[in-house]
Parts: C-alpha cells; structure tokens; sequence
C-alpha cells in the first residue's frame, strides 16, 4: 500500500496513536 512506500508516515503513524491513546488514558485517570 501506500504507507509502507513511506517510511516517514509508517513510523509517524504509531506515534501519533500512542499519543492519543496515552492522552484517553490521562483523561481516564483524571475522571477517578
């Protein structure tokens, strides 16, 4: 696919999700 033709955004994309994951985690943690 597209993606894997670029290494750049293969290696953004997990980034960008562990920040948003990480962020809903805090947010979690922040409700308690």
């Amino acid at each position: 696919t597209v993606r894997r033709d670029i290494p750049g955004s293969t290696a953004f994309v997990p980034s960008v999700v562990g920040l948003i994951v990480a962020g809903e985690v805090i947010k979690d943690l922040a409700k308690k």
